[in-house]
């Protein structure tokens, strides 16, 4: 899991950006870099480096980008399902109890 940072939520729909954060993501769980400036350094498969790939995403764009944090999840994957609370009967209000 990665962050990477920029100004605007434009930036971080346009596809060049997300394109970007999911090869420095696919990189990063190969690799699992123990922290940012590691996996800066890194190259990715276009063979340039992290570093230099955000720098010219950044240039692209027109605006700063962050590689802030990095974080490799290691374990088991497991879920939590909420108990569903049956909803209310169509046409039927529900009452306030009050209590005295």
């Amino acid at each position: 899991m990665i962050e990477l940072r920029c100004e605007t939520d434009f930036v971080a729909k346009n596809e060049q950006f997300q394109q970007l954060a999911a090869d420095i993501v696919a990189h990063a769980a190969t690799t699992r870099p123990v922290d940012v400036s590691s996996l800066l350094a890194e190259t990715l498969a276009d063979g340039r480096s992290v570093a230099d790939n955000v720098e010219s995403v950044s240039a692209v764009i027109g605006e700063k980008l962050e590689l802030a944090r990095v974080a490799v999840l290691d374990g088991q994957v497991a879920s939590y399902i909420p108990q569903v609370h049956r909803p209310a009967t169509p046409g039927r209000r529900a009452r306030r109890v009050h209590r005295r």
